[in-house]
């Protein structure tokens, strides 16, 4: 299954990072970093940046540690079981977030996007990604596997109020025309 959402999120995932302007030397998180390839993809445009992946899942884990070994190796990546809950890092560490895919399933929205706002760094950017999101025209094979698999589904009006309550400023949202995938940014004011 990994794999799978390895291969089959790399094309939106590509799109998605595509809005984001990294610096060289970045510290980037990556929530719910499932079987690795966003890191992976993240590695290629931030020469000389450090990574730590985050999932809940010991198999995540192990997958995306699998996957990224030679980032391991090189001391550029860690991979730690962690929940978007409760993430074991200090304040303003990250200058990027990423999650890819995760926000359906994260235990309390709001409250755990205020838990990704206290470890980004001011200024810093926090990106969501996800291959749905609720608007007109979804098919009813989607509305179902959102309400067989209990995902959250938020409208656009919907993500652009838990940003702003979050506390983050310039809040963009970018959909990919054709598709039904989105990315929304916020910086940390």
């Amino acid at each position: 299954m990994l794999e799978r959402m390895n291969d089959s999120h790399g094309p939106m995932t590509q799109w998605a990072l595509s809005h984001l302007q990294f610096g060289e030397k970045d510290r980037v998180l990556d929530i719910g970093c499932g079987g690795g390839a966003c890191i992976a993809r993240l590695s290629t445009m931030v020469k000389d940046g450090t990574f730590v992946g985050i999932d809940y899942a010991k198999t995540s884990v192990e997958a995306t540690r699998q996957f990224n070994q030679a980032l391991i190796d090189a001391g550029k990546l860690e991979v730690i079981e962690a929940s978007v809950s409760d993430m074991p890092f200090a304040d303003d560490t990250f200058d990027k977030i990423v999650t890819v895919e995760s926000y359906y399933f994260w235990p309390d929205f709001e409250t755990d996007m205020q838990e990704v706002y206290r470890v980004l760094k001011p200024s810093g950017h926090f990106l969501l990604i996800a291959e749905v999101y609720d608007h007109v025209g979804l098919p009813q094979s989607v509305l179902d596997n959102i309400q067989a698999y209990e995902m959250r589904n938020l409208d656009l009006d919907g993500f652009i109020d838990v940003f702003e309550k979050t506390g983050f400023a310039d809040i963009a949202i970018h959909v990919k025309p054709g598709e039904r995938w989105i990315a929304v940014e916020g910086i940390k004011a």
